[in-house]
């Protein structure tokens, strides 16, 4: 009886694995179905962000000259006013920063024209600030204009965020932040140079580290964060907006018409005028 009740069990068996090989295997009609390879080789990923690079570097050569000799003939002798304290009377004052401001503005316009067909992101720019304009050995043209190119290459994305690490870059940028425009949010590591965020248009540009001096001037609207110090001239032909210094403030500007600037120390505090 034992003998017939495991032969019978066997064989039982024996047909439930024949009628399982039998089945069809579900998964034979995705076997002869094609999958496209989307890997991007590194050699074009090199060679594309070298020809962006490139192209952005081109474009930066292409700047007018002259326009540029005018800038930082500005440049300089604004260096010289505050270094030497040279007194220009209250006609003066306002005559020289509308000339220093409109060939600011020429830069940034020609920049916004000159990169308006280059296809580039955001880590363009950043690439950009590490390979050219930042070295020390740079002179005045290559390094004034650098921080006007930036900030038309930044406004001329449609990106929203921008973040720069500028602490091993032995240059400091000027003018970065230029006309930053509404919904903007700029956010830079390390130290910058005179005129940051000259012109602001309700940007957000937050600096951790510190400014040289004209920061946030001919602003008018917009907020600027710095967590270090911020040097002469803070906020002049200041209109609009905001500007915190968490460190110390050398002097704040006399000529403003309106805007607030903040700063621990308490030497150094003014709201609207």
């Amino acid at each position: 009886m034992r003998r017939k009740a495991l032969l019978k069990s066997l064989t039982l068996f024996s047909n439930e694995i024949r009628k399982r090989s039998r089945m069809k295997n579900p998964f034979l009609d995705f076997k002869n179905i094609p999958v496209p390879n989307k890997a991007i080789p590194l050699a074009q990923i090199v060679r594309n962000n070298r020809q962006v690079m490139e192209e952005l570097l081109a474009a930066y050569q292409c700047l007018d000259r002259d326009i540029v000799k005018e800038l930082c003939r500005l440049f300089t002798h604004r260096l010289r006013y505050t270094m030497y304290k040279s007194m220009l009377s209250s006609k003066e004052l306002p005559k020289f920063w509308a000339s220093t401001l409109a060939s600011a503005g020429t830069v940034y316009e020609s920049s916004l024209r000159l990169i308006r067909a280059i296809q580039y992101a955001p880590h363009d720019i950043e690439e950009l600030c590490a390979f050219t304009g930042l070295a020390k050995e740079a002179d005045v043209e290559q390094s004034v204009p650098m921080g006007l190119y930036i900030s038309a290459l930044i406004n001329g994305l449609q990106e929203h965020h921008f973040e720069l690490n500028l602490h091993n870059h032995p240059r400091k940028l000027h003018f970065l932040g230029f006309r930053l425009e509404e919904g903007k949010r700029l956010s830079v590591d390390g130290d910058l140079g005179h005129f940051t965020g000259a012109g602001l248009l309700w940007g957000y540009l937050n600096i951790n580290g510190s400014t040289g001096s004209w920061c946030g001037a001919d602003m008018t609207s917009g907020r600027i964060r710095i967590t270090g110090d911020a040097l002469l001239k803070t906020g002049e032909q200041m209109k609009g907006g905001q500007i915190q210094v968490n460190g110390r403030i050398r002097e704040i500007a006399k000529y403003r018409s309106g805007g607030e600037i903040h700063s621990r120390s308490e030497d150094h505090v003014a709201g609207d005028q």
